[in-house]
């Protein structure tokens, strides 16, 4: 499978996107990028792969995908699959030079060599205290206000604490 670098553009003054992304069959491939991504399964279902681990997709499920793991999110024709995805820099949260206890916000995606598994099921109380405050941040992140910086600074760092 052809890994792609997935370039999608996120201010640098506040390094953060909150989209929807719908699945494409076929047509999606594997790619990496130079952000953080935390997706939500919000309708239908598939699999997610990692390189060579696969996982169930199901509606609630939350995928943690660190800053360059090629990933793709992928159904069976004629399925779906409806994510919401939060993209942002790890510099966002946690700047080069920062106190240990911001960096500490970025743990969820760096394992140390650790066995770690990108997928918390939507059933379990991790995905199911997440999703509220994903959705929160999409509804923040819709009303294109620059006032909400801080509002969407902070529902992101109540999601990765």
């Amino acid at each position: 499978m052809t890994v792609f670098f997935w370039q999608h553009d996120l201010d640098p003054a506040f390094p953060l996107s909150v989209l929807e992304y719908e699945t494409r069959d076929a047509d999606d491939q594997m790619h990496w990028h130079e952000y953080l991504e935390i997706a939500l399964c919000l309708q239908g279902g598939g699999q997610f792969l990692f390189g060579r681990r696969s996982y169930p997709a199901e509606p609630g499920d939350v995928f943690l995908i660190d800053d360059a793991e090629p990933h793709v999110g992928v159904t069976d024709p004629p399925n779906r699959m409806r994510l919401l995805l939060i993209l942002f820099r790890p510099e966002l949260i946690a700047a080069p030079g920062c106190r240990s206890f911001d960096a500490d916000y970025l743990s969820p995606f760096r394992c140390g060599g650790r066995p770690f598994a990108n997928r918390l099921p939507g059933g379990g109380a991790a995905a199911s205290e997440l999703r509220p405050i994903l959705l929160e941040l999409k509804t923040i992140w819709d009303r294109e206000d620059p006032a909400d910086r801080h509002l969407l600074d902070a529902n992101l760092r109540r999601a990765l604490a």
